[in-house]
């Protein structure tokens, strides 16, 4: 199984949710080793290139990826978001050689996404939907013991993100 989905509610305003999901300033987050922005200056603030950095505890390396992210209003969703995300490959921005020369792997995130669906009092409804292939020989225990709880942190960095601003 390298595919996981999650449907939860958060008690803030959609625009909330997606700001800190969006995470345009590349803020740390839960398990993040480096978070940065890569892709220069763009245009259209839809879209982000970033490198990303996850620590895993225990004996695995820890897994870096490159990732392009797009943001947009979904039409006829009633005020529907959607954020997503998927590996891309470039050396020049961030070399598999630095990667591994931070004993780190290079993972693939095949899609990841976020839709955002306002519930009415101040809620929104969270899917949260990813496809993660974190390479290496471990793969398979990695998917089936760490993907469940990479996917809960970022779950809980949301909660705790919303109780802190209540």
């Amino acid at each position: 199984i390298d595919e996981m989905r999650m449907t939860f509610n958060v008690n803030c305003r959609l625009d909330v949710a997606r700001k800190y999901l969006w995470n345009a300033e590349r803020d740390m987050r839960e398990g993040d080793i480096e978070s940065h922005d890569i892709g220069g200056e763009h245009s259209d603030e839809s879209r982000r290139v970033f490198y990303l950095a996850k620590k895993l505890k225990g004996f695995s390396s820890d897994r870096d990826m490159l990732l392009e992210g797009f943001m947009g209003e979904m039409e006829g969703r009633g005020g529907g978001w959607y954020i997503a995300r998927r590996s891309i490959e470039d050396e020049h921005m961030y070399s598999l050689k630095k990667s591994h020369g931070d004993s780190r792997v290079r993972a693939e995130v095949k899609y990841e996404g976020f839709l955002l669906l306002p519930i009415g009092g101040g809620k929104t409804q969270v899917v949260f939907l990813q496809n993660f292939d974190p390479g290496g020989i471990l793969k398979g225990l990695i998917v089936d013991n760490k993907l469940p709880k990479m996917m809960r942190d970022t779950v809980d960095d949301l909660f705790s993100m919303v109780e802190e601003n209540e």
